[in-house]
């Protein structure tokens, strides 16, 4: 028999042959804010209307083809954002526990992104507000407040917890009236695949404690309990009578993500680009002139931002000092330097999150300091995911805040 999840008329549950079962549940109740969709969606459109008619405009004139591959370029980012508007205005979530493994898709008709962990890695799930630190995202928090908007306050996301892998967030944007019950349901289920059923956490936990290895609390965890830095981190801790700090050295062109190749690699291109079409191989008339022009100085644009951005991510350092309860945190890169102070007790927590940008479709990770009032601050995205963890458990450890 189907689980019984939430709404019977709102949310389906599909048997599968193994035991397994598939949650599908509805489309998200976002209100008004679904039509930040079709927003997207027709911004997109209207946007790639320029580069399209450029291409007619050529093709008809019998252009050679190298000379399309700038407003090609330009078409297929908008996929992108059409994506993403369609997914907001009329996707929803499914999640299927099969023999081996959990799986989280994000569907809107034939268009969908899936999420894949092994059933056994899997350690616990947690349901969390939209403005839980659990989620590790600063786009979700409107930068003058850091609250969410009222309308968006009631929802809530499923983060499933393994042992060697980041957390997969599942059905981002539900209420938690539907994901409690879901929880319960995957649970359940996915005891037939792994003898019992994965632990539930609330916000009872504490995760702050240490335990030993029979399970039963021993003692709070302190800075003697900061395992080594990893092998091929950096940064240098040093403990003092009052605190800690630690020092944070340039990471280099490693900490470029690659980008500073691929900043030369564009801008190599509009080189040889640019350089043909000064040369008069382009036969444009006055109009295709100025929209060429337009095109490519926006283009040289994102090239030089590109490279001056991977510059300072390999060049910027800093200094983070715990003074008694007091955090403070010294930057200097290509554009001056920066300082940030908090007390303990104006932090709520200190995690590693996506920092919002992706090389590859990997997410680039940074240290993420989130007060309770104000904008969460990202900082050391050039830095290796291992030791960026290792250095928000120095601080959580230090200022004793959060969960470690």
């Amino acid at each position: 028999m189907p689980y019984a999840i939430a709404d019977a008329d709102a949310t389906q549950t599909i048997d599968l042959h193994d035991g397994g079962a598939r949650f599908v549940l509805p489309t998200r109740q976002l209100g008004v804010f679904r039509w930040l969709g079709v927003a997207l969606v027709g911004g997109a459109l209207l946007f790639g209307l320029i580069p399209l008619g450029f291409i007619i405009t050529m093709v008809r004139d019998g252009e050679a083809f190298y000379f399309l591959i700038v407003p090609l370029l330009i078409l297929l980012p908008i996929a992108l954002p059409i994506a993403l508007g369609l997914f907001l205005f009329a996707g929803h979530s499914e999640v299927e526990v099969n023999r081996t493994q959990m799986i989280y898709t994000e569907r809107c008709g034939a268009l969908r992104k899936r999420w894949r962990r092994p059933l056994q890695d899997i350690t616990s799930l947690r349901v969390v507000g939209l403005d839980d630190p659990a989620l590790q995202s600063q786009s979700i928090r409107p930068a003058s407040s850091g609250q969410l908007p009222s309308a968006l306050s009631h929802l809530s996301a499923l983060v499933v917890r393994t042992d060697n892998q980041k957390p997969m967030h599942v059905g981002i944007g539900y209420s938690r009236a539907l994901l409690e019950p879901l929880a319960a349901a995957v649970s359940e289920r996915a005891a037939t695949f792994v003898g019992s059923p994965l632990r539930i956490e609330t916000g009872d936990d504490a995760d702050n404690l240490a335990f030993g290895h029979d399970g039963q609390r021993n003692r709070p965890l302190t800075l003697d309990d900061l395992p080594a830095p990893p092998a091929k981190a950096t940064a240098l801790l040093e403990r003092n009578d009052v605190g800690l700090t630690i020092l944070v050295p340039p990471a280099g062109l490693r900490g470029a993500k690659g980008l500073f190749g691929f900043s030369l690699l564009w801008c190599g291109f509009m080189v040889v680009f640019t350089g043909l079409t000064l040369s008069g191989e382009l036969d444009l008339g006055q109009t295709e002139v100025w929209a060429f022009a337009a095109f490519a100085l926006g283009f040289w644009a994102i090239g030089i931002g590109m490279f001056v951005f991977a510059l300072n991510m390999a060049k910027r350092k800093a200094i983070i000092d715990i003074i008694g309860d007091t955090l403070v945190i010294s930057r200097q890169s290509l554009f001056g330097t920066k300082q940030h102070e908090w007390t303990a007790d104006q932090l709520r927590d200190i995690v590693v999150g996506p920092s919002g940008m992706e090389v590859n479709k990997r997410p680039i990770m940074n240290l993420q300091i989130i007060p309770h009032e104000g904008k969460t601050l990202g900082l050391f995205s050039e830095r290796a995911d291992d030791e960026l963890e290792w250095i928000a458990k120095a601080l959580k450890l230090g200022l004793q805040i959060g969960r470690n």
